[in-house]
């Protein structure tokens, strides 16, 4: 009998800890992620910046990406030479024109939402 208390108690907080998980929206976080000053700097033909961009999904439109490749139809080389970027992708949170903080390398939705402050 105490068993069974102590797994339906287990089970409980499990499920009750499940449930407060919520699922992250990429919409949501992209549109936040820009209003609030972050910009993704990538390449085309990037692998990290192609499982960036399907992680985001049809969200990336509401993405500012500024690409750093030759074989880019909008490509701004001298950007991301002034910001010294050497690495896709890279986000960069550019408040008042200056450099507030940067990440390089592929970033999963929870970390991109934690560091940014748009958890939703």
């Amino acid at each position: 009998m105490t068993n069974f208390i102590l797994r339906c108690i287990f089970l409980t907080c499990i499920t009750i800890s499940v449930s407060n998980v919520q699922a992250l929206d990429p919409n949501q976080l992209a549109m936040c992620m820009t209003e609030k000053g972050w910009v993704m700097y990538g390449a085309e033909g990037c692998t990290a910046c192609t499982k960036q961009r399907d992680y985001f999904g049809d969200a990336m439109q509401h993405i500012k990406v500024v690409y750093c490749h030759e074989s880019a139809p909008n490509k701004h080389i001298e950007q991301c030479i002034a910001s010294k970027i050497d690495y896709t992708p890279t986000w960069v949170l550019i408040i008042d024109g200056r450099e507030i903080e940067r990440l390089e390398g592929y970033q999963s939705l929870d970390a991109l939402a934690s560091i940014s402050g748009c958890r939703g």
